[in-house]
């Protein structure tokens, strides 16, 4: 895949994800997104470059919680009004 920016449809082919899971990211800002216009109906799109960037802090912090505890990990769950970003920032700082 070439392209530089990508459809949510491109998207989920690329995360190998299915596209509902992808649009309740994008539509949680989950992973990195842009709005092309204004309103609910406007197209969202991802730059690769910034997904990459996004997918890499991932796998970074995956291998940082590999190294935590079994029973320390069961309590860092995600909250329900907390984002991916907030999540791992708070596991970070604790």
């Amino acid at each position: 895949m070439n392209k530089e920016i990508l459809t949510l449809e491109e998207t989920a082919e690329y995360l190998s994800l299915s596209l509902s899971t992808v649009k309740k990211w994008a539509w949680k800002r989950s992973i990195p997104v842009c709005k092309l216009g204004e309103g609910r109906k406007a197209p969202l799109r991802v730059r690769k470059k910034a997904l990459d960037e996004w997918l890499e802090k991932r796998t970074q912090y995956n291998l940082e919680i590999d190294s935590i505890p079994e029973k320390t990990k069961k309590a860092k769950k995600l909250t329900k009004n907390e984002d991916l970003d907030e999540f791992f920032e708070r596991i970070k700082n604790n």
